[in-house]
């Protein structure tokens, strides 16, 4: 029986090894968390660094768009003449539903590209509450060229992506949207002003009361 007993392992060694084990485990997930936070840091730094000159290039092709009859297209223009292109004549409803803007917007948006000649409204016979829209067969070679100039750089860009990578990416993109024009309040104060020039930072204020 003594001899059995010398056999067995002690409960000491057992118990060193599991809090060997969780002191292992722990380190790992610490280590991990580091490393999170680290990319997390990279991305940011990289993101902050990107939007400055994304902010120039959309500026800069913006001040290069063709002006028609007078008229300013933006890139919602752009899109409802794409969604146009593509599907042919769509209602005002449709192209709202499919742009994810509200009627009153897609109206004013419609009534610009018909201003400048590119498109043409008309009532639905089978109802005449509904406003069909449709691109103008003269001006598909025009339109084209535009939509290139215009959408070229981001039809590239998502030709570069899986179908994985473009969901993820236009849902930052999304994210990103909804951050910059979230509602005033959530601005710091210094940032609610009209004129950059009578922007006070806290900073400037701490200086001031020294």
């Amino acid at each position: 029986m003594k001899g059995a007993r010398r056999d067995m392992p002690p409960k000491e060694s057992a118990q060193g090894s599991d809090l060997s084990a969780h002191a292992s485990s722990g380190s790992d997930c610490k280590h991990q968390s580091t490393q999170q936070d680290e990319s997390f840091a990279t991305c940011l730094k990289s993101l902050i660094q990107l939007l400055p000159s994304l902010a120039r290039g959309l500026r800069r092709r913006r001040g290069s768009e063709l002006p028609f009859d007078g008229a300013d297209l933006g890139p919602r223009h752009g899109a409802t003449l794409s969604l146009l292109r593509n599907n042919g004549q769509m209602t005002v409803g449709q192209l709202a539903q499919s742009l994810e803007l509200t009627l009153g917007t897609v109206s004013g948006i419609v009534a610009d590209i018909e201003k400048a000649g590119l498109a043409e409204r008309s009532a639905d016979p089978s109802d005449r509450r509904r406003i069909i829209v449709t691109l103008r067969q003269d001006q598909k070679v025009t339109v084209d060229t535009w939509l290139k100039d215009a959408t070229g750089p981001m039809e590239r860009t998502l030709e570069r992506l899986t179908p994985i990578e473009r969901e993820s990416f236009l849902k930052g993109i999304k994210f990103l949207e909804a951050e910059l024009n979230s509602p005033d309040s959530d601005r710091p104060a210094w940032a609610n002003t009209g004129r950059r020039r009578s922007a006070r930072r806290p900073s400037d204020v701490m200086h001031e009361t020294k």
